[in-house]
């Protein structure tokens, strides 16, 4: 839990307010207003940064249909112009891409130049924060059965991954080509704009401007909004949405005036730290069911991947950085010794050997525990308790939750009887599933529970009533369970059912519940 807290934190906040919102503002003012500037434009960065940041915390704290307007219209409007100024390169370029000679990194090692380059787009941490969204609105077109959704999901993925490629490849080509007319740029989006004003003079520049920037402008409000909520959500005891809000819109202004040159070179140990651990979480979770999502091989990939991660965050340090943690003899090191280091590939070797040493631990490890819910037996239980534990004992069954309690025993037998009958034939209690509604006697419950060797209770269902005052009372009853659990060591967990998605009195019972429950004393 807690590395998927830190991990969560870090790819929203590259996506965010740290990187990837003040880019949208600097993109926007690199291409819209720089070009028309002959002197410094620090003043004016920071005026069009402050107009750009009140316009998108005004719209992240009102949501608006006008920004779905804006989506529909102003996205297709730029790849029409994209698409347009890419042909017209491609039909009339300024220069053959052989006769451009390569340079820096990409004269002795183009791929992997370009594999690095390409975690500037943060397309990855994006799909990770972003592939809920899709999933979402295949269901909400009427998909329901996960085998069908997750067929839809992939295909949208290898659709946007193909159209993606293709934009690259287009704007790669004609980047290359530009290179007969202008000097390498500082930034790509200088080098759009240099584009653009070429084939279409000014006019080619205004257009690009407005849509670039509402563009940017509509993906910098759904950052914020997304952010502001998963922080929200991942911490619900610190500030509301709005307060988030407010703190990413104002991050973001101040990080924008860097510059956008600046955010680029500042983001790249951040992206060297990440993306290891992106892809190989991606590759772990679209290959999992070859090892059945075991979570060792997560855990020794991931952690031999970190370590490696370590490392190129290190390296792509800039120079002062790297000299004021005295780090450079380090990295020097580890560029002549490890293999791939020096093109920021090393950590596909230890990320190999997480994945070997995975399977190793999985293969050696404990046959895997298969429990069992003493409810569906409750009828052989309520005759022969100690005979039914030692069939399913036999079967292959080693744990087992209990659904029956009253006047202080479990199917007859004090905690200490029951917990002994159980492990003599091998069966071990770890929980209890037991409906008990709103009534009282927890206390009893709990401590009957630990005693038997549980280590939490489970609540098959509950009536929730018809009102939100109803459900805000089931919360604090929740809450109020929970604590009791707790304080006899044990967990209080709600089981849900398709009901729980239902809406009632205008909110959804599930969300309502985990946004109004602590979730230190109830989980779901």
């Amino acid at each position: 839990k807690g590395y998927g807290v830190f991990f969560t934190c870090a790819l929203y906040l590259t996506i965010g307010p740290l990187f990837a919102i003040p880019r949208c503002a600097a993109t926007s003012f690199t291409i819209g207003v720089e070009p028309m500037l002959t002197g410094g434009a620090v003043t004016e960065l920071a005026i069009f940064s402050v107009i750009f940041f009140a316009l998108v915390l005004f719209f992240s704290l009102r949501p608006s249909k006008i920004l779905t307007w804006v989506g529909r219209i102003i996205n297709p409007l730029f790849l029409v112009f994209l698409a347009v100024l890419v042909v017209t390169a491609l039909v009339k370029p300024v220069a053959a891409v052989s006769s451009v000679a390569p340079e820096g990194a990409y004269a002795s090692s183009a791929f992997s130049a370009g594999f690095l380059d390409g975690y500037n787009t943060m397309d990855a941490l994006a799909s990770l924060a972003f592939g809920v969204i899709v999933v979402g609105v295949i269901r909400d077109l009427g998909i329901k059965h996960d085998a069908a959704v997750a067929g839809n999901t992939v295909r949208a993925g290898v659709f946007s991954c193909v159209f993606m490629g293709l934009i690259y490849l287009a704007m790669t080509i004609i980047g290359a080509q530009s290179r007969g007319a202008f000097a390498v740029s500082a930034n790509g989006g200088i080098a759009l704009a240099d584009i653009a004003g070429y084939y279409f003079g000014t006019a080619g520049q205004v257009i690009l401007a407005v849509t670039v920037t509402l563009a940017c402008l509509k993906t910098a409000i759904g950052l914020v909004t997304s952010c502001a909520e998963i922080f929200r959500v991942l911490f619900p005891k610190s500030m509301s949405y709005k307060a988030w809000a407010i703190v990413f819109s104002v991050v973001s202004l101040l990080i924008t005036n860097v510059g956008l040159t600046q955010i680029i070179d500042y983001s790249v140990p951040v992206l060297m730290f990440l993306y290891p651990l992106t892809i190989t979480l991606m590759l772990l979770s679209l290959f999992g069911h070859f090892f059945d999502y075991d979570k060792r091989v997560f855990v020794s990939v991931t952690a031999f991947t970190l370590a490696a991660a370590v490392l190129d965050l290190l390296a792509a340090l800039p120079d002062g950085a790297r000299a004021f943690l005295h780090v450079n003899g380090f990295v020097a090191f580890c560029k002549e010794s490890l293999p791939l280091f020096g093109i920021g590939l090393f950590w596909l070797i230890p990320a190999v050997a997480g994945l070997v040493i995975g399977f190793i631990l999985r293969a050696a490890g404990k046959k895997k525990t298969i429990g069992l819910q003493l409810y569906s037996i409750g009828g052989d239980m309520g005759k022969d308790a100690a005979g039914s534990l030692k069939k399913i004992s036999d079967m292959g069954y080693s744990t087992a939750e209990t659904a029956s309690y009253g006047d202080g025993k479990f199917y007859g037998r004090t905690p200490a009887e029951f917990r002994k009958m159980a492990e003599d034939v091998g069966i071990r209690v770890t929980g209890a599933h037991l409906g008990r509604g709103y009534d009282a006697g927890w206390e009893d419950w709990c401590d009957a529970q630990a005693a038997v060797g549980g280590k939490y209770i489970v609540l098959p269902g509950i009536d929730f009533g018809k009102t939100e005052a109803d459900l805000k009372r089931t919360c604090e009853y929740f809450d109020k369970v929970g604590a009791i659990a707790n304080a006899a060591g044990l967990k209080f967990g709600y089981h849900n059912h398709a009901h729980e998605f239902n809406k009632q009195d205008g909110y959804v019972i599930e969300n309502y519940l985990l946004e109004h429950t602590d979730p230190e004393k109830v989980m779901f």
